[in-house]
């Protein structure tokens, strides 16, 4: 990662510690997907209390999720290697601000967040 990509990550986890913050006071770790193929974008995610996880309403939320896709978004470019770009990054942080990114170059299915279809909220 360069000094760009490093500051959108962290950019991506203080918006998401900031939303958490807001709907949840004592959350524990919250969850950010950003998913695209060049064609299509799209965000996601959730967030733990109590060991529950609670999927973020993302029409509810619409600026932070705007604010997050773009951000998603320059990350994708700015990690261009060999005209290689990622399909998927998950963002993880908890409440005392320790954060992961992690990336998937092939599988746009992977690590999706819903609840629908038996899902755990969680990233699977």
């Amino acid at each position: 990662m360069n000094e760009g990509s490093s500051n959108l990550v962290i950019e991506m986890a203080k918006t998401v510690v900031d939303l958490v913050r807001v709907i949840e006071p004592n959350w524990e770790k919250a969850f950010f997907r950003y998913e695209s193929d060049g064609s299509y974008d799209s965000a996601s995610g959730s967030y733990l209390k109590g060991g529950d996880a609670t999927i973020f309403d993302v029409l509810a939320h619409r600026s932070t999720f705007t604010k997050l896709k773009g951000c998603g978004g320059k990350l994708r470019d700015a990690l261009e290697k060999d005209g290689v770009k990622f399909v998927v990054c998950l963002l993880t942080v908890d409440s005392s601000f320790h954060f992961d990114v992690t990336y998937e170059y092939e599988k746009v299915d992977r690590w999706k967040i819903s609840k629908t279809a038996g899902g755990s909220g969680l990233p699977e």
